[in-house]
């Protein structure tokens, strides 16, 4: 019987209207001829029941399993997956990232869609829940394999309303120095080629719901993969907490490279951000709250 090896406080390790789209320019600049779930919906082929349960118990249960029949997880300070598993999540960024980069799919101001009819709404949130939480299981696959758990990367659970209230109380004003931050980067990048798609908010109690339900996906799955992944993994490969905050926050815009690349460099500072406060927190409790806050704000409340 093999001792389990805790790994407790380990090191960790954004939406286009200028400002709006760095805080949700990934959940909302897809039209209709995009399908970015198509791979990462093969993730839920015979677990899709189990996903949200899975990822989203971190929030008041550790692991329940039987620590005495769990393998030993990846050392301190070292690798959580294996280096194939990292490069498989970086090629799935690059392909959808790129892709919709590429001239038959982008999306000129003489050519932007018409407003998407409610429908068709409805389904382009719904394939992007699938998406987060997809890709985020499949990061917990690699982690799961090393023979880590979900808390290896999320920092723990909640342990008290004191804890919860402490994570709130970061949050808002980390909100605060995030929109100041995307101000001025969005004036710095001012003369960097940006995408012209429209942005359609989301109207009526069904879509402002799932808008909702999305947001707080992309907050929970995006944290998880970016920072709870990506961060640690890029930090162990190159020993340096600092190189793994930066490299996480590059990945972190380039993913959105079919926004324009003012958005990639603007996505990529917040991305840096964020990255900051769970290397300060070692945690993503706080980061995953002003994530979904923001993109609630960004992508819904501000245009009431």
């Amino acid at each position: 019987m093999q001792k389990e090896q805790r790994v407790n406080g380990a090191r960790y390790s954004v939406p286009s209207n200028r400002r709006a789209q760095a805080a949700g320019g990934d959940l909302r600049s897809f039209t209709p001829n995009s399908e970015p779930a198509a791979l990462f919906v093969i993730f839920y082929h015979s677990a899709n029941a189990r996903v949200a349960v899975s990822l989203s118990s971190f929030v008041f249960e550790d692991c329940m399993s039987n620590p005495s029949t769990k393998a030993e997880g990846p050392a301190r300070g070292g690798l959580i997956a294996s280096p194939w598993h990292t490069l498989s999540i970086l090629l799935i960024f690059a392909y959808f990232g790129f892709r919709q980069k590429m001239p038959s799919n982008a999306v000129g101001a003489e050519s932007a869609p018409a407003a998407l009819s409610h429908w068709v709404l409805l389904r382009q949130y719904a394939i992007l829940i699938l998406s987060e939480w997809g890709m985020a299981y499949w990061v917990w696959v690699g982690v799961h394999l090393k023979g880590g758990h979900l808390r290896d990367m999320t920092g723990g659970r909640w342990t008290s309303w004191r804890s919860v209230a402490l994570d709130v109380a970061i949050a808002i004003p980390f909100c605060g120095v995030w929109e100041l931050t995307a101000w001025l980067v969005h004036l710095a990048v001012e003369r960097v080629p940006a995408a012209t798609a429209p942005y359609q908010p989301p109207s009526g109690f069904a879509e402002v719901f799932m808008w909702i339900l999305l947001s707080i996906s992309a907050g929970i799955c995006e944290e998880i993969v970016f920072r709870g992944y990506l961060q640690q993994q890029f930090g162990a490969a190159t020993r340096s907490l600092a190189a793994g905050v930066i490299l996480q926050g590059a990945v972190f815009g380039l993913a959105h490279t079919y926004q324009g690349w003012q958005q990639v460099i603007v996505i990529a500072v917040l991305g840096i951000l964020y990255g900051a406060l769970v290397a300060w927190r070692r945690n993503l409790r706080a980061s995953m709250i002003s994530h979904a806050a923001l993109d609630v704000f960004e992508g819904w409340l501000r245009f009431i």
